[in-house]
């Protein structure tokens, strides 16, 4: 899925994109600074052009209200949901405090990793002493 938006974009005069994070089947997810206190946030965008079902928009309505919601140690924290508008596109988003840490895809690639790296060390290991 081509980007809805590009490093260093502003969105809404309050954030700027840093990098994606992740993309669904109808979103994308940005590392985003928040320019009025230089917080980074989750910023996680709908563009209503591409979406393939209205269910989609109904669905990332709801996130945002039960986000809205909730108050947990271990949810970060809802900031604001807004739309805009560009080029004659409706764009919508979720601002979220920014959860530390990996990214579920990263550990698990880095898991398979390390384990394929462990095989081939047990496999090598295991043809070295069948050859003494």
């Amino acid at each position: 899925m081509e980007p809805l938006r590009k490093p260093n974009n502003i969105i809404a005069q309050k954030y700027q994109i840093i990098e994606t994070l992740g993309e669904g089947g109808s979103g994308i997810t940005y590392l985003a600074q928040d320019l009025q206190n230089s917080n980074n946030v989750a910023l996680k965008a709908l563009s209503l052009h591409r979406m393939t079902d209205l269910k989609a928009m109904e669905l990332f309505e709801r996130e945002a209200k039960i986000l809205a919601q909730i108050n947990h140690p271990a949810i970060p924290q809802y900031l604001e949901y807004f739309d805009t508008e560009t080029d004659g596109e409706k764009y919508f988003y979720i601002a979220q405090q920014l959860a530390p840490g990996k990214s579920l895809i990263y550990i698990h690639f880095h898991q398979q990793l390390f384990t394929e790296i462990s095989n081939h060390k047990t496999l090598f290991v295991t043809k070295m002493a069948k050859s003494f």
